[in-house]
């Protein structure tokens, strides 16, 4: 947003108020401080975490294709020592709509929950 002119304060956020901006301290120091500092052995996941044109692509640096990747994916991918190989894609495929399954029937439930209430 600095780069583009589209951020509100005529100075650059301080890194501490990117984090206040998007995490809690204790979620920050918890596990965010821990991990993003192992990125730096990965070069081609930094170069897809800056967005950088010269980055590969999802499939590739992942080893899988999904919507959106969140900390939990960043997490594994550190733990595993880098993207999933293709006879483990099919599980993270499974694992995922799995708990989407789950995710829609715990949605349905809070629905059913609330629905005595309304006449």
């Amino acid at each position: 947003m600095w780069d583009t002119g589209t951020w509100p304060d005529p100075k650059k956020a301080s890194e501490t108020e990117l984090i206040e901006i998007f995490v809690s301290k204790s979620v920050w120091f918890a596990s965010y401080r821990k991990t993003f500092p192992l990125v730096h052995n990965y070069p081609d996941l930094k170069l897809w975490l800056e967005n950088s044109s010269d980055a590969l692509s999802d499939l590739d640096v992942w080893g899988y294709q999904v919507g959106n990747y969140n900390f939990k994916d960043l997490s594994e991918y550190l733990e595993r020592g880098g993207p999933w190989e293709e006879s483990e894609e099919e599980e993270v495929q499974k694992k995922r709509k799995g708990k989407k399954k789950e995710d829609d029937s715990s949605r349905d439930k809070r629905r059913k929950v609330s629905s005595p209430h309304k006449k």
